[in-house]
């Protein structure tokens, strides 16, 4: 989707902080669940969780001409992780009076 993006600045192998800034002309909403890959043989793999716990089913808008920021502590979900190269996957939808549409947003990092 064009004008938004996710970005994360500020991060270690446990944890991190995502923005999401939306220019699209729409509101926007995304769900507490992201997803962690990692870059293995060429291609992204999804890292298996820890737990099956559930996610949090609370709905964050995200108002258009603003950034949102969302705090994530992986180390839950995933532990903490190893050196390599990932990205975290999060999903946004758009909605309108009779339609959804989903949008997967991904921002790559770096464990040293």
């Amino acid at each position: 989707m064009p004008n938004v993006t996710m970005t994360m600045e500020d991060y270690n192998a446990f944890e991190g902080e995502l923005i999401i800034s939306n220019q699209t002309g729409n509101d926007l909403k995304t769900w507490e669940w992201y997803d962690i890959q990692t870059w293995e043989d060429g291609e992204w793999h999804r890292l298996d969780q820890l737990t099956d716990g559930l996610w949090t089913d609370v709905l964050y808008q995200l108002p258009t001409g603003e950034s949102t920021f969302f705090s994530t502590n992986w180390k839950t979900w995933y532990g903490e992780l190893p050196s390599g190269k990932y990205r975290i996957v999060k999903e946004i939808f758009k909605t309108t009076a009779d339609e959804i549409a989903t949008y997967y947003l991904a921002v790559e990092f770096e464990i040293n």
